[in-house]
């Protein structure tokens, strides 16, 4: 009990955590998670071989290009601010003529309404929107070929929303808009 209570040695807390394995169980979780909700055939799952990838997300996940990167390098890439910028939009339209699909990954869009008009600057037939947090992004005027969720924008999610998206594992998710 409360008596014989001894402090943990600091120096095995790596140990008694196991950190390992439940990096393994957090992973799991969040394959199960990543949802496609609206798939698009033609677009998914992405192939570097054979389509020009544009990857388009909030600069403030630095790490997607990273992540989504081992399953090969993006032809183009844009970070972007979460309210995007005049100069933003004039390199997404850019981009938009390069590619053959736009993986534009959407951070709540109904508290910043401005990524909307980033995400409809790129042709809605070659259009997939990974919404990072808000699985509702797709109810504020925006029309993507494909839509997928994450909810949650966090490293773990990023790795399982690039298998996703790449076809190293299937979406296991089910969600459906109103």
């Amino acid at each position: 009990g409360l008596l014989t209570w001894q402090a943990l040695d600091e120096l095995s807390a790596t140990e008694r955590v196991q950190s390992a394995a439940h990096r393994a169980v957090l992973e799991s979780i969040y394959l199960r998670t990543v949802t496609v909700v609206r798939p698009a055939p033609a677009l998914l799952p992405l192939d570097p071989q054979r389509l020009k990838i544009g990857l388009i997300y909030p600069g403030v996940y630095s790490s997607l290009p990273n992540v989504c990167g081992v399953y090969g390098a993006p032809t183009r890439r844009l970070a972007y601010s979460l309210v995007p910028t005049e100069d933003e939009l004039a390199i997404a339209r850019e981009i938009n003529a390069q590619v053959d699909v736009a993986v534009v990954f959407s951070f709540n869009i109904d508290e910043y309404p401005l990524q909307a008009r980033l995400v409809n600057t790129f042709a809605p037939q070659k259009t997939v929107v990974v919404a990072l947090q808000s699985p509702y992004d797709a109810l504020q005027g925006i029309q993507p070929a494909g839509y997928v969720t994450l909810f949650n924008p966090y490293p773990e999610a990023f790795r399982a929303a690039c298998a996703v998206l790449y076809g190293a594992f299937p979406s296991k998710g089910t969600f459906s808009l109103p």
